[in-house]
């Protein structure tokens, strides 16, 4: 089988873009955000994959489209600048701005130390072990259907 978005054989992963799971090669991977890598390339260039393994299933993290939105609202609640929380979390404010803009975003070790500070949850939790079910009425998948969870009738 080969790379969904270009066609090319080789070793693919599963990676969300544009908010579709896809099976693509690496050079395609870079359009979006890769979510689960073949056991076989588990090596020094993945090491800060977010995947968490939990018992048989796989968990991948993902962050909430709106997390900058939450946690700058978090961050006016306890009535603190960007420069007073970034201080606080030991980091740089120009990267606390661009993360609150949805610009920039952080790394798992931050997102946590964001989460526990600011006692708040900006990620969601994607279950790969799950599969997409879709109802085929007539006619071959296309890629809109898998945006919009079944064929349209157009």
């Amino acid at each position: 089988m080969g790379c969904e978005l270009c066609g090319s054989t080789g070793v693919l992963s599963n990676s969300i873009i544009e908010g579709v799971i896809l099976n693509v090669c690496d050079r395609c991977s870079k359009h979006g955000k890769v979510i689960a890598i073949p056991e076989s390339f588990k090596d020094s260039k993945f090491k800060n994959s977010k995947r968490i393994f939990r018992g048989l299933s796989e968990i991948e993290h993902s962050l909430k489209r709106q997390y900058g939105n939450t946690i700058k609202n978090a961050r006016t609640k306890l009535n603190l600048s960007q420069e007073e929380l970034a201080r606080k979390i030991l980091i740089k404010e120009s990267l606390l701005r661009g993360i609150e803009n949805n610009k920039i975003e952080p790394s798992l070790a931050l997102v946590k130390k964001l989460e526990s500070f600011l006692s708040i949850r900006i990620t969601e939790d994607i279950n790969m072990d799950k599969p997409i079910k879709l109802e085929k009425k007539s006619g071959s998948f296309t890629i809109g259907d898998l945006v919009n969870g079944q064929k349209s009738n157009d």
